[in-house]
């Protein structure tokens, strides 16, 4: 979908993990544009607002320009955020520190279960360089290639060897612990077996 909007022009200016939705039939939909602008230019100059600071492109935050290239730097955060699981992009980073910390080099760290692949498409996608980041077609093309789409995986990628492909029982008090940030009792536990369908 990202694909169709910058073949017609438009820039998004908010691609994260919080604006794509998911179908009944897990299908993957964008939305929230309330951003999103036509380039009748090759690009966009923002006249300010609330912003995403953290998944924005280095020369959105100094310039205030927008490009398809930019959103491809937000798409790159996007997959950090996918495969951390959800971690949101460079705790413990103040907004208003944003500009130094990329412009020194800084980059969203990999997460732990990413594969190389993911990761080396994520830093490509961070070029300070608008002119050396993939277009989102070169990422499609490529992450279709990676998932390498057959009976057997119906479409998924690959992750089989990952600690974080399956999810061990024994782990879903602790998980859920660290994401509430309070005790979890064992009904709830309970509860979240029977909401994953697993056993005890």
């Amino acid at each position: 979908s990202i694909c169709y909007l910058s073949a017609r022009n438009y820039v998004h200016r908010d691609i994260a993990a919080r604006n794509v939705l998911l179908t009944k039939t897990l299908v993957a939909k964008v939305g929230d544009f309330g951003l999103c602008r036509h380039l009748n230019e090759a690009l966009y100059t923002t006249k300010g607002g609330r912003l995403p600071i953290k998944w924005m492109a280095i020369e959105s935050l100094k310039l205030y320009e927008c490009t398809t290239k930019s959103d491809v730097w937000s798409y790159g955060v996007f997959l950090f955020e996918l495969f951390s699981m959800g971690d949101g992009p460079f705790p413990g980073v103040q907004p208003a520190d944003m500009i130094e910390h990329l412009e020194s080099g800084h980059r969203n760290k990999q997460p732990v279960n990413c594969p190389n692949e993911i990761y080396d498409l994520m830093q490509a996608c961070w070029q300070s360089d608008p002119g050396k980041r993939p277009s989102f077609s070169q990422l499609s093309a490529y992450l279709r290639a990676m998932l390498k789409v057959d009976d057997e995986s119906n479409g998924y990628l690959n992750m089989k060897d990952a600690d974080c492909a399956y999810i061990d029982v024994n782990d879903i008090k602790y998980i859920a612990e660290q994401y509430s940030k309070t005790s979890v009792s064992d009904d709830r536990i309970a509860e979240l077996n029977q909401a994953f369908h697993l056993k005890l």
